[in-house]
């Protein structure tokens, strides 16, 4: 954990700035005494700000009764067929808000379960994974990633070993967000309709999904995008020259349409080099796919084709960054064109996938920013 600091008392986040006295927090919570009480998040990871929230968990044998819960003591609490799901409160000492949710651990257990199927369909296939898991899901088991126990620290470890590791859901996160055709789709086709700040908005949150594929699999198990430029700047030094480009090309202001068209061109060009540093690390683990099994569940799948699209060919070029080197680099799929060609790609002679050649007017906007 990053500029987090845990003792038996106290909780230091924020280099410092921010000292949260543990019992305090507990004063806030329902708790008993076989439960397991975890501080996890945002604040925790490092990533947090001045406003961030503490999130809290309460696992327990049984569901917390909304009868037995002294409401009139807290700010405000959520429940459900009777049952307590979650309480706010705020620190007064601080002015943190305290945000605790109550499950059971047999809840956990099976949430764990989700992310082991999540995951294993991930090692079936380099499509893009959708539906996998509720977003909800997600941000939990995120936080325990992230939170330390601060009652019940033995119970909590033994829970946790009995699902996926922080390295498969952080690939799991990885592929959720790598490989992303719909949105490099949008781009291509605000290019070729001259609709320029659209292509801007989709092209650098196009590049911001390739850059936190990037921080994924050095261990970010946060998916809330909005902490990108924090989980970049934790990266090693060897990357801090990509950073600082994907820095540059996200706050650049947008002039003319030759500006605009220029930024398309650099997020475009900067999430090949984000694909390219992806791919490096996939034989890193064996909790990540490596190349070679991407390669060969990948080529099962187009040979499972019966029919074929130029869109399909797009998708696969796009996805195949996850572990092929040397494609055509991305902007090569922005001008609109006929004559389209990847059968060395495919492997599939009996079908005619399509790509094109960059136009004249891509080449004029490369040449341009080169100059």
């Amino acid at each position: 954990m990053k500029n987090v600091h845990v003792s038996s008392t106290h909780i230091h986040a924020r280099d410092g700035k921010l000292a949260i006295d543990i019992e305090d927090v507990l004063r806030h919570l329902f708790f008993a005494e076989n439960d397991l009480v975890l501080i996890g998040g945002s604040l925790m990871d490092g990533f947090g700000s001045s406003t961030s929230d503490l999130d809290i968990y309460v696992l327990s044998d049984v569901p917390k009764k909304l009868g037995d819960f002294p409401a009139h003591q807290h700010h405000r609490h959520v429940s459900k067929d009777g049952i307590l799901i979650s309480v706010t409160d705020y620190m007064a000492s601080t002015g943190t808000i305290v945000d605790s949710q109550y499950r059971t651990k047999e809840q956990f257990e099976v949430l764990q379960e989700s992310v082991r199927t999540a995951y294993h369909q991930a090692t079936q296939r380099t499509k893009r994974l959708l539906n996998t898991m509720p977003e909800a899901d997600h941000k939990i088991v995120y936080r325990f990633y992230s939170a330390v126990a601060v009652k019940g620290e033995a119970g909590f470890k033994a829970l946790l070993q009995r699902g996926i590791s922080r390295d498969q859901f952080c690939y799991l996160l990885f592929r959720n967000v790598a490989g992303h055709y719909p949105l490099f789709n949008d781009v291509a086709g605000a290019w070729r309709d001259g609709d320029w700040l659209e292509g801007c908005e989709r092209a650098r949150l196009f590049v911001s999904k390739i850059a936190q594929g990037l921080t994924h699999m050095f261990g970010n198990a946060n998916a809330e995008i909005k902490w990108i430029f924090r989980a970049l700047d934790a990266l090693p030094d060897l990357y801090r020259p990509l950073v600082t480009n994907y820095r540059h090309a996200i706050a650049r202001e947008l002039g003319g349409v030759d500006e605009m068209k220029r930024v398309i061109v650099d997020c475009l060009n900067l999430s090949d080099e984000f694909f390219d540093a992806s791919r490096q690390l996939l034989n890193s683990t064996p909790h990540f796919m490596s190349v070679e099994e991407s390669e060969r569940v990948t080529q099962l799948e187009i040979a499972s084709y019966k029919s074929w699209h130029r869109d399909l060919t797009r998708e696969f070029v796009i996805r195949s960054r996850l572990f092929r080197p040397n494609l055509p680099p991305l902007v090569d799929f922005l001008p609109r064109a006929e004559r389209e060609e990847l059968s060395h790609f495919l492997d599939r002679t009996d079908l005619q996938p399509t790509w094109s050649s960059c136009s004249g007017q891509l080449r004029s906007v490369a040449a341009s920013k080169a100059d």
